[in-house]
């Protein structure tokens, strides 16, 4: 029997609410990340800041832990962590238990990128993320 993964479920209902929101039927000012929780039938905004804030730019390309629990995405905006200054696009990390949501495209000292981070993943337990 064919099971499908999260993550395709997930990268499915992303897309499709890209192109719902292209045809108008939503009216949020920027793109979204979203993932789809099909146990509990909620659907969850994970480009947002720690305090649950919006972003103020758009938010791409989600990847999901196996269990669930952590969501990576790309985003433009700066507004989701304090410092965010250096002008192009991060990667985030969004704790979906703990609303908490965290840059991780950063050197090993926290100084910021200082080119745009793309394609990023996170494996089974969510333990380890990577990009490019």
């Amino acid at each position: 029997m064919f099971v499908p993964r999260p993550l395709h479920l997930v990268r499915h209902f992303f897309f499709f609410g890209i192109l719902l929101l292209l045809l108008g039927a939503f009216t949020f000012p920027h793109a979204i990340s979203a993932t789809q929780f099909f146990l509990g039938g909620t659907t969850t905004r994970v480009s947002v800041a720690s305090d649950g804030t919006e972003g103020n730019k758009e938010s791409y390309s989600s990847a999901v832990s196996g269990d669930g629990q952590y969501v990576v995405f790309m985003s433009y905006a700066d507004s989701l962590v304090v410092g965010d200054t250096n002008g192009t696009n991060d990667l985030f990390l969004h704790d979906i238990q703990t609303g908490g949501t965290t840059r991780i495209s950063v050197a090993t000292s926290g100084a910021q990128a200082n080119s745009g981070s793309y394609l990023g993943d996170i494996n089974q337990d969510g333990r380890y993320t990577n990009w490019k």
